[in-house]
């Protein structure tokens, strides 16, 4: 019963402080993915398009180009990207969400069996997008860690008393 009670309350704890892509309002796409070479399948096309009509907001990698809101507060911004996973007969994605520590906060895998590769990898990303729900933002705080200075007055200097003192003093 008790093992069941602690099982329980790691569950609970896992799901109250877990984030989830939907917490995010910002999601940054890179100028390439890093599983495929430039825009060869447009896959950066539909990912924004995809994602628009979900209610995020989609901005470039590059810092200079967000907005005044996400340069604020980066850790409000989730950044993605697509790797390629294909295989002999299959096209396979995997799209990662990654947050502003680098931890990856969700990861989701498409496949299509269509054999063209821009038709293809375009059909794995849509089954990958699938499981990613609308916007519901939540404000993130940037973790800080805050150093408090503390001035005190200088230690004085205490006379040390040389060990020939001591053994004087002990009657010896």
């Amino acid at each position: 019963m008790k093992k069941l009670a602690i099982a329980l309350s790691i569950l609970s704890f896992t799901a109250v402080f877990a984030q989830k892509v939907s917490d995010y309002k910002y999601i940054a796409l890179p100028e390439k993915f890093s599983g495929f070479k430039g825009d060869q399948y447009k896959l950066d096309v539909l990912l924004t398009k995809t994602l628009k009509a979900k209610q995020y907001v989609v901005v470039s990698g590059s810092r200079s180009q967000w907005p005044a809101e996400a340069n604020s507060n980066p850790c409000s911004v989730l950044n993605t990207d697509i790797a390629n996973d294909s295989g002999f007969l299959r096209n396979k994605i995997v799209l990662e969400f990654k947050d502003c520590n680098d931890k990856v906060v969700a990861s989701q895998k498409g496949s299509s069996s269509i054999k063209e590769y821009e038709a293809g990898f375009q059909d794995a990303l849509k089954q990958a997008l699938i499981i990613v729900s609308t916007s519901n933002p939540k404000e993130i705080l940037v973790e800080k860690m805050v150093q408090e200075v503390q001035y005190a007055e200088p230690i004085k200097d205490i006379p040390t008393q040389s060990t020939e003192n001591v053994s004087d003093k002990s009657g010896k």
